[in-house]
């Protein structure tokens, strides 16, 4: 998983990398068949490149959607090995839903600014939308074990003889 993450983050900043341009260099027109947009008044098909402080802030974001998506692996991890959502107040992880869903849909929704096409501004929107939408399919699978684990019983102390690491106390009497 990490390394796909980081395969994405590789090709979007090599990507942006490669559509800078240099001061003083023309961009290259480059004329060929153009696809329908479906609801679009108008989409040139150009594409903006990247400058240099949209590079920055590409990688920086893209930095920021690979720590969000890692963000919820732990938590995950520790509901499958303790079959249990216990301690994890599903309220956050609601509102967290409910915020990843409305900021996705407020990057998609949004018109680009004149003179930008729409595959332009979704480029350059990318890593929030991978944050964003891809985050809130973490969480929805973390809904999905409150559901399977909510009639998990409480942890014991004492499991066929062996003591539950979640539940000793960490100074013994």
């Amino acid at each position: 998983m990490l390394h796909a993450i980081s395969v994405f983050c590789i090709l979007g900043l090599t990507s942006s990398l490669a559509s800078l341009q240099l001061p003083g260099s023309e961009p290259e027109r480059t004329s060929g068949f153009r696809s329908r947009s479906l609801l679009s008044a108008s989409d040139d098909g150009s594409f903006q490149p990247f400058t240099k402080n949209e590079i920055i802030g590409f990688a920086i974001g893209s930095l920021s959607s690979v720590l969000y998506l890692c963000s919820r692996l732990p938590q995950m991890y520790t509901n499958f090995k303790r079959k249990s959502t216990e301690g994890v107040s599903y309220f956050l992880f609601a509102l967290v839903i409910l915020g990843n869903t409305t900021y996705g849909l407020s990057v998609l929704l949004k018109n680009p600014d004149l003179g930008n096409s729409e595959s332009s501004y979704l480029v350059h929107h990318l890593p929030w939308l991978v944050g964003s939408l891809g985050t809130l399919s973490l969480d929805l699978i973390i809904s999905v074990q409150f559901l399977i684990y909510r009639k998990a019983p409480a942890a014991a102390l004492n499991v066929n003889g062996i003591e539950n690491e979640e539940a000793a106390p960490l100074i013994r009497s």
